[in-house]
């Protein structure tokens, strides 16, 4: 599937900025084009989850992630610089929210925003969208419900990638995508572990 490894290839890239390696190309913004994209992404982030003290808290999913130990929690500026270095490989989405397994493991779980282009979208538009295959008819995932701190979702499972999985669910006028991607079911289950749903006061 073309996009599923290319999402793969960039959070391969992207977990490399948490492991001590620093790109040499820095993003200089001058000009108005820069300036431009500064501002879309910032747009794009309009109902951005708020990230503190190794906590992170979404009004728009009503859910809150809270990083175990032994795992690294991206900031705003570290997501800022992803959003713009890999947007090709993000097709479209934003990075809300990137959490990594610390050590020798690569696994990670990350949130990804996609505003929908039409607030008319039907679920099985939605659901292509997520799960567009460019290189083959061949269905190469299976779909159901899944539930998470009791908030329906769309589950994806991709047969290329057993323990890499899709959380989706559309709100409002974004379709929320979660990915995991483990080395191991182990390692999925710890990754989602870190979710709890927000207090009534909180939302």
């Amino acid at each position: 599937m073309k996009k599923f490894f290319t999402l793969m290839l960039g959070v391969a890239m992207v977990t490399l900025l948490f492991t001590g390696c620093k790109n040499k190309n820095e993003i200089v913004e001058t000009g108005a084009s820069s300036q431009s994209e500064t501002n879309e992404m910032k747009q794009r982030s309009a109902d951005a989850g708020i990230i503190e003290n190794n906590v992170y808290t979404s009004k728009l999913l009503k859910l809150k992630y809270t990083a175990a130990e032994g795992m690294t929690l991206a900031d705003v500026e570290s997501l800022d610089k992803m959003n713009q270095e890999y947007k090709d490989s993000l097709h479209g989405t934003s990075l809300d929210m990137f959490c990594s397994m610390t050590g020798e493991n690569k696994s990670n779980i990350r949130i990804e925003l996609m505003k929908l282009e039409s607030p008319d979208a039907t679920y099985d538009q939605i659901m292509s969208t997520v799960t567009k295959d460019d290189n083959s008819t061949e269905k190469n995932y299976s779909v159901e419900k899944y539930k998470l701190c009791g908030i329906d979702f769309t589950k994806v499972s991709y047969t290329e990638s057993q323990n890499s999985i899709r959380l989706v669910k559309r709100v409002g006028e974004y379709i929320v995508i979660i990915n995991v991607v483990a080395t191991d079911n182990e390692s999925v289950d710890k990754l989602l572990a870190g979710f709890s749903k927000l207090a009534s006061s909180e939302s």
